[in-house]
């Protein structure tokens, strides 16, 4: 239930260019095919970005597959398609996993054939590097029912003195001033495909509901 909603509050607050070409990790080759991580990367009309994205991620170790998660009204034309795809440096298979609204719930659908338990769910405006994100992943996989991220947060009582069962949002500046966090967000986390499952087809519709009338822009 805590990484759900974790899922949620992260949704919630939520080029291929010459100029960038990636060195392949040296390490890329280390785990089994499958025995890796996916990469899902969540975007929105930032096609630079997202090109960006996928040829770094492509290349990092252990990265099975790059999944763009795509939630535009049309579907991306074939010549950013083909560009998206040619992004990729490394042995990572590349592709799209197509919505048909907008909705930052895009984001925890399950995706077919996904073969990793393992995702890293980041959004296309971060880059983490490859070395970092291979500490993540062996400390997501000492706990894989945790979510391990970047961007932590922190909850606080409404009325502190009170009974009551109600929480306000912190942001960045107070998990700095506080030097504690209480969960994870999304926008740059790993986390275990069963919560994509569990998120979509189990969790609460009206949670869900909230999410995409509620989105921050």
């Amino acid at each position: 239930l805590a990484c759900l909603l974790a899922l949620a509050a992260g949704a919630i607050l939520m080029l291929c260019v010459t100029l960038h070409r990636p060195e392949p990790d040296a390490s890329a080759a280390a785990l089994p095919r499958g025995g890796g991580y996916a990469v899902v990367i969540n975007t929105w009309k930032r096609y630079d970005l997202l090109k960006r994205a996928v040829a770094h991620y492509s290349v990092c170790a252990g990265v099975d597959a790059v999944h763009v998660v795509w939630s535009e009204p049309r579907e991306p034309p074939e010549a950013l398609r083909r560009s998206v795809l040619n992004c990729s440096r490394g042995a990572a298979d590349v592709g799209f996993v197509m919505n048909r609204g907008n909705s930052l719930n895009n984001r925890f659908r399950p995706i077919q054939g996904l073969r990793t338990d393992a995702v890293f769910s980041v959004d296309d405006d971060l880059v983490v590097p490859c070395s970092t994100l291979r500490f993540a992943f062996g400390v997501w996989r000492s706990a894989p029912s945790a979510m391990v991220g970047f961007v932590p947060r922190i909850h606080w009582p409404a009325d502190p003195r009170g009974n009551t069962k109600e929480y306000r949002y912190g942001s960045w500046w107070s998990v700095w001033r506080t030097g504690t966090y209480s969960m994870v967000l999304s926008k740059a986390s790993f986390l275990h495909k069963r919560y994509l499952d569990l998120y979509t087809n189990h969790m609460l519709p009206s949670i869900r509901d909230y999410v995409t009338e509620n989105r921050m822009y």
